[in-house]
């Protein structure tokens, strides 16, 4: 019976259940496997999740920078903004008082000049003498023009009979005197323009140019309703000059006596152009404002900010169009026409006088302004400014400050997610270091110091834990290793319809896993294991598809299980002379470590349980705890890369560096004896709850002991039972040895009595893979000869089985002579041949 003392799960498949456990071992194993079903479960639940250290300070600062951004943002616009709006306001409100100022001062000035000159004709002209009346208007004249630049263009005296004389400035010639009379003829004298040479008119005697009656009717009825005032008549166009200018009249009716309303009249007529002078340079100070001024009673456009427009068409009949507000074709000015008009209820006159209103109008600020004077000006005065250029530095105020407020926190969060990641970097590298420990990765532990103190107390403890970790697994059996790994050896179902697949694919396997051991073979013990880790992985999800596997809670439960296994027997044959020749045990360890390196090796990659090491020998079972489908082939393939990677390491590393000849002669006459058979065995884990240990109960002990004293016998390195030969002789080399008597499968006694019937079995040596390349491969000098080798000793074991003696005798003769005389089985037969000739008893089973 072998037994292994180890903690383990039992096989995938479960054949047949022993019903000797306890109920109360039942039902606390059962109790125990909930409780970390439970955990299990509740460890994978999303509802039990929390959130990462990472993700808690990426919040943490992205929060706290938002919220810092968000209160001094608020304190800036609360602070600023208020005042930003009333000093935009203000500068419109100054940037359109600008306007009106400017036309103001100016007609101020006029009325004042005007009226300083009222009161001197008032006491020194004779309104009856044309030479007075000729030199004070000329005089005027030249006062104004030096004094105003030009801007008044006529200065004249009339009367209520509709007769008049005065200066007048004409375009091209300049100064000319002019005399119109009613219903009658206009007659202009052209003065010299040198002012400061003359101080009256030099002029012909005879008009320089006459043209037609001159309409004063307007000025007449001005002052018949305005006696004795100052005031300004409405608006006119001059046809006589080439842009047709607007003009404005400034009067001063004079009474003389009580009969008629006015006797005399005191003008002068100014162009407007100054004024829209004015709202050219304003307009061009603000973008995209837009201003005029409109004459209330009439709608007549008095000045506008564009030159280009046209306010009055010559018609054909030499006289003019005058356009008003609402019939300019400009879609600006309409625009605004048509806003200040709604707002007016289409009469502006319902707008209030000297008082600036501000509205707004989707994009524009649109301000008024109704200027009413004593003097009946009355005029509306209009600027629309487009809001944006107020709004426009508080808007790009607020989204620079909402772009610098985005930029900062993203800024505060790559910065807070650059400290996340520098401080949960190590948390990582241990999750990682973790989870490796999980898969029982503990050669490729890497832990990377870190800056924080607490983070390196942790890194310290867990390299203390994985210290330790490495010293108990050492004591752990590799069967169990795999189990709690889940790297199972990879099977494939093996059956007589595809023999011929299933033999392809089991050569290249021997060669994968050949060429594993190959590579692993100069690298120590733990670096095997780790790089055959996946090699078992791959294996195990081949298992798991093909086979029902217990839940990985159950894998400490007690059991008993039936079951076929594969069992491989491998002596040190001289090992015992070795070690009794030694001076010192320990020197044997590292020869031992060599041996035990390839043999955890090569049982990882075959996916055999790797039992104990007693004496000169150690055992190694096939489907035992793992289940594999084809574990015969298992367990040659084990058995031939076990000779090969032992016998290379005896040639090539303990003969040449044993330096104590005894010794060196004692170590090239090691052997290793090799037996392999199957049988029926109990497998499973017994013990208690808290004590289990995983049994092989069989007669296998005494049966392998017994082949391998025949392969000590017949010196032969591999020799397997007639099961094992029946299942691999598609894949290797085999011959017939000899008989012999096995103890029953169901045998389980360690003493053997004679009670159970023993079997006879048929013996058999393993040679070569039949496999050419594999044979290439690794031998790299084998050929088809190599194949042939036992071609005739097997046709001679035919002819022995038919009972042809004397063919069979002198096939095995003359394989005897081709091999020297030195094969020990070829000997036997043919010893066997020569007793069956002559009758004498003899038996292979000695």
């Amino acid at each position: 019976m072998v037994k292994k003392n180890v903690i383990v799960p039992h096989g995938d498949n479960v054949n047949t259940r022993s019903n000797t456990s306890l109920d109360h071992s039942k039902y606390g194993e059962q109790e125990e496997e909930e409780e970390e079903q439970s955990l299990l479960l509740s460890s994978n639940d999303p509802s039990s999740r929390r959130i990462s250290i990472k993700c808690s300070i990426i919040l943490l600062m992205s929060l706290v920078v938002f919220a810092s951004v968000i209160v001094l943002s608020a304190v800036w616009i609360s602070s600023l903004l208020p005042s930003n709006i009333r000093w935009s306001n203000m500068e419109r409100d100054n940037e359109f008082r600008e306007i009106i100022n400017s036309v103001s001062r100016t007609i101020v000035d006029l009325t004042h000049s005007h009226y300083v000159m009222r009161g001197q004709v008032l006491k020194l002209l004779d309104f009856s003498n044309a030479s007075q009346i000729e030199q004070v208007t000329y005089q005027t004249y030249v006062t104004e023009d030096l004094q105003n630049n030009g801007l008044v263009q006529t200065v004249y005296i009339g009367d209520d009979q509709y007769n008049g004389l005065g200066i007048y400035h004409d375009p091209a010639e300049g100064p000319c005197l002019f005399n119109y009379t009613a219903n009658d003829r206009q007659e202009f004298y052209y003065c010299d323009p040198d002012f400061e040479l003359y101080d009256y008119c030099k002029r012909n005697n005879t008009p320089d140019l006459v043209l037609g009656p001159f309409d004063v009717s307007s000025l007449v009825d001005t002052c018949n309703d305005n006696p004795k005032k100052q005031i300004f008549a409405e608006t006119y166009v001059d046809v006589t000059t080439p842009n047709y200018d607007t003009f404005i009249t400034l009067l001063y009716c004079f009474s003389m006596n009580n009969k008629t309303r006015f006797n005399y009249y005191l003008a002068f007529d100014f162009t407007v152009a100054s004024f829209s002078n004015f709202l050219v340079q304003a307009t061009q100070k603000v973008h995209g404002s837009k201003s005029f001024i409109i004459e209330t009673e009439t709608n007549y456009v008095v000045a506008i900010d564009d030159p280009t427009i046209k306010v009055a068409i010559p018609l054909s009949d030499d006289t003019v169009e005058r356009k008003t507000i609402k019939t300019l074709n400009e879609d600006r000015t309409r625009e605004v026409v048509n806003f200040v008009f709604a707002h007016a209820q289409d009469n502006i006159s319902n707008i209030e006088c000297n008082q600036i209103q501000t509205f707004e109008d989707g994009f524009d600020y649109i301000s008024l302004y109704r200027m009413c004077t004593e003097t009946k000006i009355d005029w509306l005065f209009v600027m629309a400014i487009p809001k944006w250029n107020y709004l426009g530095t508080i808007v790009i105020g607020v989204v620079s400050s909402l772009c610098g407020a985005i930029l900062i926190v993203l800024l505060s969060i790559f910065l807070s997610i650059a400290i996340s990641m520098k401080i949960v970097k190590p948390f990582y590298n241990l999750i990682d270091q973790f989870t490796a420990i999980s898969r029982m990765d503990l050669e490729g532990i890497e832990v990377k110091p870190s800056k924080f103190y607490e983070v390196r107390e942790l890194q310290k403890q867990f390299l203390d834990m994985t210290h330790m970790i490495k010293l108990y697994r050492a004591f752990i059996p590799t069967h169990l290793l795999q189990q709690l790994d889940k790297k199972n050896a990879e099977e494939e179902p093996f059956t007589t319809s595809d023999h011929h697949h299933h033999q392809t694919e089991n050569n290249k396997k021997q060669q994968q896993q050949q060429q594993q051991l190959s590579t692993h073979s100069s690298t120590k013990s733990s670096v095997s294991s780790v790089s055959l880790s996946s090699s078992r992985s791959t294996q195990n999800t081949s298992v798991q598809k093909q086979h029902h596997s217990r839940n990985p809670l159950n894998m400490f439960s007690l059991y008993l299980e039936k079951k076929k296994v594969t069992l491989l027997h491998m002596v040190f044959d001289g090992f015992s002379d070795v070690l009794s020749r030694m001076e010192n045990p320990n020197d044997c360890i590292h020869m031992l470590s060599d041996v035990f390196d390839q043999v955890h090796t090569i049982s990882k990659i075959t996916g055999g349980l790797l039992g104990h090491f007693e004496n000169d020998s150690f055992m190694m079972s096939f489907n035992s705890s793992i289940q594999h489908a084809n574990h015969q082939e298992k367990g040659v393939l084990a058995s031939k890369l076990l000779l090969e990677r032992i016998e290379s390491l005896k040639t090539k590393k303990w003969l040449s560096h044993m330096k104590n000849d005894e010794l060196l002669t004692l170590i090239e006459a090691l052997k290793i004896r090799i037996a392999l058979t199957q049988q029926e065995c109990l497998v499973g884990n017994v013990g208690t709850r808290d004590l289990k240990t995983f049994s092989i109960i069989s007669s296998a002990k005494y049966n392998l002991e017994a082949m391998v004293k025949k392969a000590h016998q017949l010196d032969i390195s591999i020799i397997v039972s007639e099961g094992i030969q029946h299942k691999t002789h598609c894949q290797y080399h085999s011959r017939y040895v000899g008989d012999i008597h096995l103890v029953s499968d169901h045998e389980y006694s360690s003493m053997h009595l004679g009670r159970s019937e023993n079997i006879p079995q048929k013996l058999y040596e393993i040679g070569d893979s039949t496999n050419q390349e594999a044979d290439e491969w690794m031998y790299e000098l084998e050929n088809q000869k190599k194949k042939q080798k036992w071609q005739k000793y097997n046709q001679a074991c035919q002819l022995l089985f038919e009972k042809q003696y004397h063919s069979a005798l002198n096939l095995f003769l003359e394989f005897s002579n081709e091999n020297q005389g030195n094969d020990k089985p070829c000997l036997e037969m043919i010893e066997l041949c020569q007793h069956h000739i002559h009758k004498a008893p003899f038996s292979t089973m000695r």
